[in-house]
C-alpha cells in the first residue's frame, strides 16, 4: 500500500509538472506572437516612411543640381534637414519574450516544433537590418552633420533644426565650392543606396515574420 501511494503521488506530480509546463509554453507562445505582431505593424510603418524619405532624397538631389542662379536655397535647407535628420527611423524590435526564451532556457519548451528554426532565421534577418541601420547612423553623424556645421548658415539651422520653424529669410551657403557641393551630392547618393538596402532588409524581416505568425497560430491557436 505504501508503494502504491508513493507511486500514485509520483504520477500526480508528473501530471502537475506537465500541466504547469504546458501552460507556461502556451503563455510564451502568446507573448512571442504578440511581439512578432507588433514588429510587423512597425515594419510596415517604417517601410512607408522610408519610401517617402527616398522621394525626398531624390528631390534634394535634383535641387542640388540646379544652375547656381536658380538654386532654391530655402527648399534645399528644408529637405537637407527633413529628408535626413528629421526622417531618421530605426526598427526597434519587440523582443521581451525572445530574450526571456533565450536567457532562461525556456526555448526547450518548443523543441520538436518549427519555432526554434524560424526564430533563428528571424534573428538573422533582424541582425542584418541592424548592421545597415548602424552604417546609416554613422554616415549621418560622421560625415553629414559636420558638413552642415561647416557649410550651412548657423542662423538658418537654428531656425529650421532647433526651433523647427519655417525660414523667413533666404539662407546662405558657406564656402560651397564645386568640390564641397560634389561631396554633398555624393553623400546623398550614398544615403539613397543605404536607404534602398534598408527597405529591402525591412521587407526580408517582414517576410520572415509571416511564417512565424502562421506557425504560432497553428501550433498554439494564438489568433
Amino acid at each position: 500500500m505504501l508503494f502504491l501511494a508513493v507511486f500514485c503521488g509520483f504520477i500526480a506530480e508528473n501530471i502537475r509538472e506537465h500541466y504547469v509546463e504546458h501552460k507556461r509554453e502556451k503563455e510564451l507562445a502568446m507573448g512571442l506572437y504578440k511581439d512578432i505582431k507588433a514588429d510587423t505593424a512597425q515594419l510596415n510603418n517604417i517601410i512607408r516612411f522610408r519610401k517617402t524619405r527616398a522621394e525626398q532624397l531624390d528631390s534634394l538631389f535634383i535641387l542640388l543640381n540646379q544652375p547656381p542662379g536658380q538654386t532654391n536655397k530655402t527648399e534645399i535647407y528644408h529637405l537637407a534637414l527633413k529628408s535626413i535628420l528629421f526622417a531618421y527611423s530605426d526598427f526597434s524590435r519587440s523582443n521581451g519574450t525572445t530574450n526571456e526564451l533565450k536567457n532562461s532556457g525556456y526555448l526547450r519548451y518548443f523543441n520538436g516544433t518549427s519555432i526554434p528554426g524560424i526564430l533563428a532565421k528571424y534573428d538573422a534577418q533582424v541582425e542584418a537590418l541592424e548592421e545597415f541601420e548602424k552604417l546609416e547612423f554613422n554616415e549621418i553623424t560622421d560625415r553629414y552633420v559636420p558638413f552642415l556645421w561647416q557649410h550651412f548658415d548657423a542662423n538658418a539651422l537654428e531656425k529650421s533644426w532647433y526651433e523647427r520653424q519655417p525660414l523667413e529669410f533666404e539662407p546662405r551657403f558657406i564656402d560651397m565650392t564645386e568640390t564641397n557641393l560634389n561631396y554633398l551630392k555624393s553623400f546623398i547618393i550614398s544615403l539613397k543606396l543605404i536607404n534602398r538596402n534598408i527597405v529591402v532588409l525591412l521587407n526580408y524581416v517582414l517576410k520572415a515574420a509571416t511564417p512565424f505568425l502562421e506557425d504560432l497560430g497553428k501550433e498554439y491557436h494564438t489568433e
